[in-house]
């Protein structure tokens, strides 16, 4: 039997993920086209590592990559060591619908940026908080990376994710690629799952630092920031959750106003 060769490359960054883990695998590698999945681990002390030595070992398909890391970071290494032009990106605790890779490969064919939907894994609780949406030149740079595929092409002309970025470091490569040109589109079949913040101070946070990405990303672009539009906030969406989110999250915008970060370090990104 001949080696295998992948034709896509799904890049996972995780942190303390082993229990989900085993059910995202399962989904990806069923796969009805080979597809690498490359996990890289910032130092989970949850039992990842016996476990992720034991399934690379088992299947080919499956890199390990342990190294303590950002989130941004994580993904331009996994990146680096993909082997195909196709590169895929979710989250060690989604969950993607079955046909997720044939149907992100599919959509790449015609296009160097896709963008898939993603929904509530349990209908409930913070899972179901909308974003606060931006726009720019018509694409929502605001879908999240846990459901997002790009032509290696373009991501090594893009230079990557800024590793400057605490968080929101995919809305910034979204920014660039559309600015550079990029041909997008949105896969409605493209289905990934997510889970809730497991307790409130999970919640506020992974709001302060979505706050603070959030700043990052206006310092950054200052000179476009009045060309990307905000989405309509609807009566509906405004729970306790919401308003937990978005004033925990404005708490995090501030405090990054208060320190200097030198973008210049990443020029090009």
């Amino acid at each position: 039997m001949g080696i295998i060769q992948p034709v896509a490359s799904v890049v996972i960054t995780v942190k303390n993920e082993a229990k989900n883990l085993p059910p995202l695998l399962n989904i990806l590698l069923k796969s009805s086209i080979p597809a690498e999945i490359i996990i890289v681990d910032s130092n989970s002390e949850d039992g990842t590592a016996e476990l992720m030595a034991r399934i690379s070992k088992e299947n080919s398909l499956v890199k390990y990559i342990r190294m303590p890391c950002s989130r941004g970071q994580g993904r331009n290494i996994g990146v680096r060591e993909s082997e195909t032009g196709n590169i895929l990106f979710t989250d060690g605790d989604a969950v993607p619908q079955e046909q997720w890779i044939e149907n992100m490969v599919s959509a790449l064919k015609d296009n160097e940026l896709v963008a898939g939907k993603t929904e509530s894994f349990d209908g409930k609780g913070t899972s179901t908080i909308p974003r606060m949406e931006l726009f720019f030149m018509g694409f929502e740079i605001t879908l999240p990376s846990m459901n997002l595929a790009i032509r290696k092409e373009l991501f090594n002309r893009l230079k990557g994710f800024d590793e400057s970025f605490v968080t929101a470091e995919d809305i910034d490569m979204n920014l660039r690629a559309v600015m550079a040109g990029a041909k997008w589109a949105v896969c409605d079949k493209c289905v990934v799952s997510h889970r809730s913040r497991e307790n409130i101070p999970a919640l506020m946070k992974q709001a302060f630092w979505n706050g603070y990405g959030r700043r990052q990303l206006r310092n950054k672009n200052r000179e476009i920031w009045k060309q990307i539009e905000k989405g309509k906030i609807r009566r509906e969406s405004m729970t306790f959750h919401w308003l937990l989110r978005n004033f925990t999250g404005l708490l995090g915008y501030m405090y990054c106003m208060l320190r200097k970060i030198n973008f210049e370090e990443n020029a090009g990104q």
